[in-house]
């Protein structure tokens, strides 16, 4: 029988970033969450904390002020209470939301940015199994990762271009999925 790891905190050594985690802006026309049109982004998690984990993480709606998705380094936001404005979220096969977040990119190179992420208050304590059978219960999670830049999303209801909420450098048009993509992937050593 597993014997859970009772913890407040999950912290990963930044020399080991997480992998497979994925970041999309999302420029969106939608006056139920902003009253303009507004650059967002979408963090994805697969597998928390190493990949292989059945647990999801995403953080939706993450205001950073960057004049270009190349210049994500240094950008930091903290968000105090529940989808005000970050929506953050560990997924199971239940949904656990955070009401606080911290995110800082730490590193950019080409397509990929360490982040360095901290969601605390979840609304209930929820359990991880780890790749060597343990099970730690938290309603805390803190982590480096390194995030792959996919491209931006653009859905808006108006003639606005995303040339006037970021630089459109690197990046162009890919029908098949909707997203304006970096031309050329590059990463972190």
């Amino acid at each position: 029988m597993d014997n859970p790891i009772h913890s407040a905190d999950l912290l990963l050594d930044e020399l080991h970033p997480v992998s497979g985690a994925s970041l999309i802006g999302q420029l969106l026309d939608n006056p139920s969450i902003t009253p303009a049109p507004a650059l967002t982004w979408l963090l994805e998690i697969p597998g928390w904390p190493d990949g292989n984990s059945s647990v999801n993480v995403t953080i939706d709606r993450i205001p950073l002020d960057v004049p270009s998705w190349r210049e994500l380094e240094g950008a930091q936001v903290e968000c105090t209470e529940a989808d005000e404005p970050i929506a953050a979220y560990a997924y199971d096969g239940c949904w656990f939301q955070f009401e606080y977040v911290r995110i800082q990119v730490l590193r950019q190179v080409g397509t990929v940015a360490r982040f360095d992420i901290e969601l605390d208050y979840c609304d209930e304590m929820f359990s991880i199994e780890l790749a060597d059978g343990e099970t730690l219960e938290t309603d805390r999670l803190c982590a480096t990762l390194d995030v792959e830049f996919e491209g931006i999303r653009v859905e808006l209801d108006t003639d606005r271009q995303l040339a006037e909420f970021t630089d459109l450098a690197d990046l162009v048009f890919d029908a098949t999925s909707g997203l304006y993509r970096p031309v050329a992937k590059r990463g972190l050593p």
